[in-house]
């Protein structure tokens, strides 16, 4: 990685942590329980960074986890530098 992509990294982490104004006042609960298994979460946004192609994110079924399910990305793309995101 740069020097320079790294210093702007840094630079944009201090503006955040260092601004308590433009903190996000709430926080975001997701019912994942209530959600359908097999299908993409309803109400979530999906982005990909680098590479390849969009992620494909589901409701699966997880005895590991609250409530039973949990939200996974099944996509079996291996592209390098690829950075699929899954958001409320």
């Amino acid at each position: 990685m740069s020097r320079f992509v790294v210093l702007i990294f840094l630079m944009v982490g201090v503006a955040v942590l260092t601004d308590p104004a433009h903190a996000q006042p709430a926080t975001t609960q997701v019912n994942i329980a209530g959600m359908q298994p097999g299908t993409a979460p309803p109400g979530f946004s999906f982005a990909r960074t680098g590479n390849g192609a969009a992620g494909d994110w589901r409701v699966v079924a997880d005895p590991s986890a609250a409530g039973q399910k949990a939200i996974a990305q099944l996509s079996r793309d291996r592209t390098d530098y690829r950075f699929p995101a899954c958001y409320p």
